[in-house]
C-alpha cells in the first residue's frame, strides 16, 4: 500500500537521484506549462505530415522514438500496442518551450543534450486510462543541484498563466520491484484553453526513474481526463510492457 504525506509536512524532501555522479482525445492541461510548445509537438500525432512535413514528422514521430525508447526501457520483439511515442530534441523548440518543466531558455542551456520522450496511451474499451508520459532524459553528469532544481518542485509559474499547479503530496510507490519516492500534484486550467485540451483539473505524477542509468531520467505521468487517479497501480499498468530498469 502506498504511503501518502503532504509536501508541506517536509519542505526539505526532494526526489532523490540515485546516481549523484552519473547520474474525441483531450491533451493534458499542464501542457500549457511549456508555453504551448509541448502542445504543438503533440499535435504531430494529429497531422504531422500535413502541418510540418514528412521530414519533420520522421524526425519527431514514432519511427524515431521507438529505437530510443527501446534503449531506455527495453520491450519485446514487438512494439507495445496502444502507445504513441514522439522523440523531441528540446533545443529545436526552445523558443516555444518556456518550461521543460520549470526551466526557461537560459536554464535549459545549463542542461545540454537533454532528450524529451513523449509517450501517449489513449484510453480504450478495456478500461485503460488515457495517459501521457513525458520522460526527460538528462545528459551524463548533469546532476548538480542548481541544474536540476526543476526535479524537486512542480512547475508553478507557467509561461502565460494558463495553468496553476498545486503543492502536491509525497507518495512511495513500487515499480517493477523498486520502491520510489514520487510527487503527485494537480494541474488546473485558469485561462484560455486550447480546444484539444479538456480544460479540467488533472493529476500529474512526478517520479525519478534514474536508477543505475548513466543518464538521469525524470517522469511526468499525466492523466488526460479529469477524475483519473494516478497511483502505484496506474504507474505499474502504464509501464507493464516495458523493462523500466533494464535500459540505460
Amino acid at each position: 500500500m502506498s504511503e501518502t504525506k503532504t509536501a508541506t509536512d517536509n519542505q526539505d524532501w526532494h526526489p532523490q537521484l540515485e546516481n549523484d555522479v552519473q547520474g474525441g482525445r483531450a491533451f493534458p492541461v499542464w501542457i500549457w506549462g511549456c508555453g504551448g510548445g509541448c502542445l504543438i509537438v503533440l499535435m504531430l500525432f494529429i497531422g504531422g505530415s500535413v502541418w510540418f512535413g514528412n521530414k519533420m514528422f520522421s524526425t519527431f514521430g514514432p519511427e524515431a522514438a521507438w529505437p530510443v525508447i527501446s534503449e531506455v526501457m527495453p520491450f519485446g520483439a514487438v512494439r507495445p500496442e496502444g502507445y504513441e511515442p514522439l522523440k523531441v530534441e528540446p533545443r529545436l523548440i526552445t523558443g516555444m518551450m518556456r518550461r521543460i518543466p520549470g526551466m526557461d531558455d537560459k536554464e535549459l542551456d545549463k542542461v545540454p543534450d537533454m532528450q524529451l520522450l513523449i509517450i501517449n496511451r489513449p484510453g480504450d474499451s478495456s478500461g485503460k486510462s488515457d495517459l501521457t508520459a513525458m520522460l526527460y532524459r538528462l545528459p551524463v553528469g548533469a546532476t548538480q543541484k542548481e541544474k536540476l532544481e526543476f526535479l524537486h518542485e512542480p512547475a508553478n509559474s507557467p509561461g502565460e498563466g494558463e495553468v496553476e499547479v498545486s503543492e502536491g503530496e509525497q507518495l512511495e510507490v513500487t515499480l517493477q520491484g523498486r520502491k520510489l519516492k514520487a510527487l503527485r500534484f494537480a494541474a488546473d486550467s485558469t485561462g484560455p484553453v486550447n480546444p484539444f485540451m479538456s480544460g479540467e483539473s488533472v493529476e500529474v505524477l512526478q517520479v525519478d526513474l534514474s536508477g543505475e542509468r548513466a543518464r538521469p531520467l525524470l517522469l511526468h505521468l499525466s492523466s488526460n481526463k479529469a477524475g483519473v487517479v494516478l497511483d502505484e497501480a496506474a504507474l505499474q499498468d502504464f509501464f507493464a510492457p516495458f523493462d523500466v530498469w533494464g535500459g540505460k
